[in-house]
């Protein structure tokens, strides 16, 4: 039964009023469940906002507990200048270094792989990438800078002539 504050002569009054419904008082109860239900739920996101908020700030002196082991990364490849075989650790490239002040010459005659030459392995010139021959090698220059140990490759005998 709707409520009626009062009856008017106005037809239209009367409509609004009636269009109001009345509140039963388990229409009541249940408004209240879903409001304490819908309260819970807020409490449990802001719980579980700050407790990520907490995780994210903590600071870097405090272990934490489930850290991984820290893996050995894995050695680093270096490829072969004349034949680009990558070389396993302990692998080396076979070179002559000349003695000398400043940059030094370094003559490369290639890795375990291209080095004695053969068809397995065909070995090009980094410069003017041609195939060089079995007698034919690979010439470069070596400096030191900050403690290291560099050599810029310059090219084959066909790629020195051209400088």
């Amino acid at each position: 039964m709707p409520i009626v504050l009062g009856i008017g002569i106005n037809s239209k009054w009367f409509y609004q009023l009636e269009l109001h419904a009345p509140i039963f008082p388990a229409e009541i109860e249940i408004r209240s469940r879903m409001y304490l239900v819908i309260m819970i739920l807020m409490i449990i996101v802001i719980l579980l906002l700050l407790s990520v908020y907490f995780r994210l700030s903590r600071g870097s002196d405090e272990p934490v507990a489930a850290e991984a082991p820290a893996k050995e990364k894995p050695a680093k490849l270096t490829p072969c200048p004349l034949c680009k075989t990558l070389l396993k650790p302990g692998e080396r490239v076979h070179s002559v270094v000349y003695p000398g002040k400043g940059d030094r010459l370094v003559e490369i005659y290639g890795c375990p792989y291209c080095y004695p030459p053969n068809s397995s392995y065909p070995r090009y010139c980094p410069s003017c990438k041609r195939e060089i021959g079995q007698d034919e090698l690979i010439f470069a220059r070596q400096f030191d800078s900050a403690g290291k140990v560099h050599v810029h490759v310059n090219g084959c005998k066909s790629c020195m002539r051209r400088t």
